[in-house]
């Protein structure tokens, strides 16, 4: 989620499926994540651990365009790179730093947290439960709360 730019395909799967295997999420994607897409796609996505494809992801602002196979992947990367490269160096530079700057705190923040809240879950009948759910293929029963 710290890509400045991220390219999908029609065959694209994104989840972030922490809370079907009773786990909270990590790398920093509680502060990446709604930046990018907004609180309530972003809780949308938490909350359910759907699958998000390309397409979608391209609607809510996950990626920035989608191109038809993860053939064409590498040459529109070549592509938006050829396009930047005609700006001004130290121009991109402080635009890249004034979109990341005041981010960089808060996603330190987020990984702490996440750790945090990782490590009491890590314990708990949910979260086993998710992992044998998962290894066996299976939806996870966590049972009435």
């Amino acid at each position: 989620m710290t890509a400045d730019f991220r390219v999908a395909t029609t065959t694209t799967r994104f989840s972030a499926n922490f809370a079907r295997f009773g786990f909270h999420p990590g790398f920093g994607l509680t502060a990446t994540l709604p930046h990018a897409v907004g609180r309530q796609h972003a809780l949308d996505l938490f909350y359910s651990g759907r699958d998000l494809h390309g397409a979608e992801a391209v609607a809510i602002g996950l990626c920035a365009e989608m191109v038809d196979s993860p053939d064409s992947l590498l040459g529109r990367a070549i592509d938006r790179a050829a396009a930047m490269a005609t700006s001004a160096p130290l121009s991109l530079i402080s635009i890249r730093q004034a979109f990341w700057g005041q981010r960089i705190e808060a996603i330190e923040l987020a990984i702490a947290e996440e750790s945090t809240v990782q490590k009491r879950l890590a314990s708990t009948s949910d979260f086993a439960e998710g992992l044998r759910a998962a290894a066996e293929r299976r939806p996870p029963d966590f049972g009435a709360k």
